[in-house]
């Protein structure tokens, strides 16, 4: 994401979804955040939106570190 590949970066999370051993909420949200990213970058604002309020809606109820990331992101896109 940071290198503007955004086509790479939407396979990798789409892969990081297919290995994630069940259970692992927590990692789907993260790879949700990735691909609400990606999205955002190119300009499909509906679905980055979709996908970053699940990815938040779940890190919050696990008590993840990034939630509050994931929540600022979602306020900085909104406000666009």
């Amino acid at each position: 994401l940071e290198q503007e590949r955004f086509e790479l970066a939407e396979k990798a999370f789409n892969e990081m979804l297919s290995f994630i051993p069940e259970g692992g909420q927590d990692l789907i949200a993260l790879a949700q955040y990735g691909l609400a990213r990606v999205a955002a970058a190119k300009g499909q604002l509906n679905q980055a939106l979709s996908l970053a309020r699940a990815s938040a809606k779940v890190l919050e109820l696990v008590g993840y570190r990034y939630a509050k990331e994931v929540r600022n992101w979602l306020r900085s896109i909104c406000q666009d």
